[in-house]
């Protein structure tokens, strides 16, 4: 058994007032940000059902489909050290994410420049 805390023990101990180590708390803050994403993605994909009329026809629309997929999410991140959930290939101390990182960054920037 590893002795690396869970997503969900990292945010109890900050909860409780006790002290975390940075790379916890950096790894934590790197899977909540994911989980967001996620999230983010959902509701995006809910409001499309919504105006398109999908939310019945196609479950990726449906609000239940995607509270379910939510919920799993949220439970695998919480039970694992946010080093696994997140794997090498969204480690921010992987130098290949880093590089990929920044050219989203360069181009994000270069469609935000063009009118």
């Amino acid at each position: 058994m590893s002795n690396e805390k869970t997503l969900g023990e990292i945010i109890d101990d900050v909860r409780d007032g006790k002290e975390c180590n940075q790379d916890d708390l950096r790894f934590a803050i790197c899977v909540m940000d994911a989980l967001m994403a996620f999230d983010r993605q959902a509701f995006m994909s809910l409001h499309e059902g919504e105006i398109e009329d999908k939310s019945r026809k196609i479950p990726k629309y449906s609000p239940v489909c995607q509270c379910l997929e939510s919920i799993s999410r949220m439970q695998l991140a919480m039970e694992q050290p946010p080093k696994k959930y997140l794997g090498w290939g969204n480690n921010p101390d992987n130098p290949e994410f880093l590089k990929r990182r920044q050219f989203a960054k360069r181009l994000c920037e270069r469609i935000a420049e063009k009118p």
